[in-house]
């Protein structure tokens, strides 16, 4: 399922099937907010909708709020973006649409998204084990008295 949003019409979502659809339409709903208004629960209320139906709308419900991450709409990007610079890179010099340089700012871009998306906050080096409160004070007491001798 590609960007659907709440106002994206039910007939041009993939997961339902036609009899779905049509069942649906002739109920009123018409887009995936009017499925969500209406209550995924009362499916089964709809005159031509069953189990199958049913099961159809959750299966939609669950792929839109997954995809509301806003991380699948950067991975979305990334992808468009590589697949506009495959077929760029598969034209002859005087066939390509884009603008000369346009292509090195789209692989910046690229990296850049991917730095963001790879991102991995751990640390890599494994340094010094952290010190606890009591090694703490106890060298600052020790500190402490050294000054004082």
């Amino acid at each position: 399922m590609k960007f659907c949003t709440l106002e994206t019409p039910i007939i041009d979502c993939p997961v339902l099937s036609r009899r779905t659809k049509g069942a649906l339409y002739r109920s009123g709903l018409r887009t995936i907010q009017d499925i969500l208004n209406f209550g995924p629960e009362n499916i089964l209320n709809i005159h031509n909708a069953g189990r199958v139906a049913s099961a159809e709308v959750q299966e939609l419900i669950t792929k839109f709020k997954v995809q509301q991450n806003e991380y699948f709409y950067l991975e979305e990007v990334r992808s468009i973006l590589k697949n506009v610079l495959a077929r760029e890179s598969k034209r002859h010099m005087m066939d390509e649409h884009l603008v000369p340089g346009t292509s090195d700012v789209i692989e910046e871009i690229i990296l850049m998204l991917e730095e963001q998306l790879d991102y991995d906050p751990t640390p890599n080096e494994p340094g010094e084990p952290p010190i606890t409160a009591a090694e703490m004070h106890t060298a600052a007491w020790k500190e402490h008295q050294e000054m004082h001798r």
